[in-house]
């Protein structure tokens, strides 16, 4: 190159830096979220506050400085951190935007290297989650993914609500549910309703079935049953043969807190026609029960759990509704119809449990449906 063409070419790459800093000199450029014609949010970056695990905090922090933060940058300045031949420049002269209500200075970043996996860092986190501060993060976290464009796999998000359901905090669940909007945690897919609305039926087990736990939990699986009609979460979709709406299991639950709620705590009468209206609906969509919602081996201990699992609540709803329903009424007798196929189902379950299911030693921990179906039993 001649020394002529060597000087205009470092002009030019003089031009383009000077242009991503908005100005000549040492001058930084700054930029709301706002003003961001294409941005892909107005809302500021998810801030997290110290949890119990150093770990966790790291894994937290990686994703707000790699992921979450050029999500809310201009084209230009995410040129500016991605393109390997800025990073020189980027790091002698830094560069500040301003996101929200903070001052950001921008760092050059990898996307191979420094960018991490979704799923593993996932996973780790919800081994990491050890207390109730821990378990908040969520809803900010899902919401920096939400406006970064990165989606979990579906199997992710279900295990996510199981552990958080296991841990006593469906609270958490539920915000990511009402914040739909930011958090991209829609009902929609049937193995993830089944586990939220599973989540109410937990809260009541884990309160002893005591009143003040049973109505709490038969008010949250009512939210659930008002978020499944919800726009944000259904979108244009019609209902379907598969569509959670329509799901005997899912709505037994709503149906099992408020039957058990009136026979021992309201002298088994149905005060507010809840009991009646949820029966019904159990009723009208039997004919979309799912016997093998999962894709287990016919016949195996897994198989047979999950049986437990799924349908024990809605066994105990019909059998609490039957209390309360006139049983000479139509949907009296339609209730102690389905509740006898629902009696079988359960008694076939038990059966291979006791037979193929590890005991004693070998079993490590009790199984998810032996444990929901054995709290029930001894109502």
């Amino acid at each position: 190159m001649t020394s002529l063409g060597f000087e205009v070419a470092l002009r030019c790459r003089a031009c383009m830096i000077q242009s991503i800093r908005g100005g000549t000199g040492s001058r930084t450029f700054t930029s709301t979220s706002r003003s961001q014609k294409h941005a892909p949010s107005t809302g500021s970056l998810p801030t997290f506050p110290e949890t119990s695990s150093p770990e966790l905090d790291s894994i937290l922090s990686t994703f707000r400085s790699k992921v979450f933060v050029p999500s809310h940058l201009l084209r230009r300045h995410k040129n500016l951190i991605y393109r390997p031949k800025m990073a020189a420049t980027l790091t002698n002269d830094p560069v500040e935007v301003e996101i929200g209500t903070e001052h950001i200075q921008l760092e050059p970043i990898n996307k191979l290297w420094d960018e991490p996996s979704l799923k593993k860092s996932f996973t780790r986190m919800l081994d990491l989650m050890a207390e109730p501060r821990d378990w908040r993060t969520l809803p900010d976290f899902l919401t920096g993914l939400h406006t970064a464009k990165r989606k979990f796999k579906s199997h992710s998000t279900v295990k996510m609500v199981r552990r958080a359901n296991e841990a006593e905090m469906q609270s958490v669940v539920m915000e990511c549910v009402r914040r739909v909007e930011s958090t991209g945690f829609a009902l929609q897919a049937l193995p993830l309703v089944r586990e939220v609305m599973l989540g109410a039926h937990l809260r009541a087990q884990q309160a002893g079935w005591e009143e003040e736990g049973t109505i709490n939990a038969l008010a949250q699986a009512e939210q659930i049953v008002e978020f499944m009609e919800d726009p944000r979460h259904r979108g244009e979709k019609r209902i379907a043969q598969k569509d959670p709406r329509v799901q005997p299991d899912i709505l037994g639950i709503p149906l099992e807190l408020a039957a058990l709620r009136a026979v021992r705590y309201t002298g088994g009468k149905d005060e507010d026609g809840k009991v009646a209206m949820y029966a019904e609906r159990v009723v009208k969509t039997w004919n979309n029960a799912d016997f093998n919602v999962r894709s287990f081996e016919e016949g195996s201990w897994y198989d047979a759990d999950d049986k437990l699992l799924t349908w024990a609540p809605v066994w105990m709803g019909l059998k609490m509704a039957s209390k309360v329903l006139d049983s000479n009424s139509t949907l009296g007798k339609s209730v102690a119809k389905i509740l006898k196929q629902t009696e079988q189902i359960i008694k076939d379950a038990k059966v291979v449990m006791e037979t193929k299911a590890p005991h004693g030693r070998l079993q490590r921990k009790l199984p998810r449906g032996t444990g929901v179906y054995g709290s029930l039993a001894t109502l």
